[in-house]
C-alpha cells in the first residue's frame, strides 16, 4: 500500500543557533543559560578555553529562541593590543550581568562566572573578517555589551516579549542612569568604525 507524505515547503534544517549572517548584525537581548570558566561549549561538548564563555539565548526580536555562544578570551600581553580589547569585553559582560560594578573598573576583582546565569543583557554583534575557512562569524562589536538599564540602549525598541522579561527582573539588579556614568562618558565607536576581528575575536 502506498504511503502519503505531507511534504514541507523546504528541506533545510532549522538550526537552534543564531545564524552568522548579515541579517543578525546589531543589538540583541539575550539571557545567559550557562556560564563557564576556562571552558567553552562546542558541537563536541565542553573544550578547554583561555577565558570565560556563556551559552546564551535570544529573547524576543528577530533571533527569538536562537542560541549564541559568547566566548570571551582572557587578555594577554602577547595579543596585538596587549590584551586590552579582550579585557574590555570581559569587563563589559560582567558589568552587563551584574557580576561586576562600573566602579570596579581599574581594580583587581574576584568573581564567580556562574553568577551570570539567568541574567539578561544586550549585545551588539558584527561579522568578523573571514577566517582560514573563508567563513565570517558573529562576534561582539568592540566591547558593546550592555546592562538592560544602560542608557546607551535606551533607544532600542523592545517588543512585548522583551518588555515582559525585563519587567520581571528583580529590583536588586535594576539601576538608574547615574550608575552607568563612568561607562557612558567614554567615546563610543560609530557603526562606520566597527572593529575588524578574526574568528578568535582578536
Amino acid at each position: 500500500m502506498a504511503r502519503t507524505l505531507e511534504a514541507p515547503e523546504d528541506i533545510g534544517s532549522d538550526s537552534v543557533f543564531l545564524a552568522h549572517v548579515e541579517d543578525n548584525i546589531g543589538l540583541h537581548l539575550m539571557i545567559v543559560c550557562e556560564a563557564y570558566e576556562d571552558q567553552k561549549q562546542t558541537k563536541d561538548g565542553l573544550k578547554a578555553f583561555d577565558g570565560i564563555s556563556f551559552v546564551c539565548e535570544c529573547v524576543g526580536g528577530k533571533g527569538n529562541g536562537k542560541r549564541f555562544n559568547l566566548d570571551l578570551l582572557d587578555g594577554k600581553q602577547t595579543h596585538r593590543d596587549e590584551g586590552k580589547s579582550a579585557k574590555a569585553k570581559q569587563a563589559a559582560m560582567l558589568i552587563a550581568v551584574d557580576v561586576m560594578k562600573p566602579e570596579q573598573l581599574g581594580k583587581s576583582i574576584g568573581y564567580e562566572v556562574v553568577d551570570a546565569e539567568g541574567s539578561l543583557f544586550f549585545v551588539d554583534l558584527a561579522l568578523g573578517e573571514p577566517g582560514d575557512n573563508g567563513k565570517r562569524y558573529l562576534n561582539v562589536n568592540y566591547s558593546n555589551i550592555y546592562h538592560v538599564d544602560d542608557p546607551r540602549v535606551k533607544k532600542y525598541k523592545l517588543d512585548k516579549a522583551q518588555e515582559e522579561r525585563i519587567k520581571a527582573i528583580s529590583k536588586d539588579f535594576r539601576h538608574d542612569e547615574k550608575y552607568f556614568d563612568s561607562l557612558v562618558k567614554r567615546k563610543e565607536p560609530t557603526k562606520t568604525e566597527r572593529v575588524k576581528f578574526d574568528s578568535e575575536g582578536l
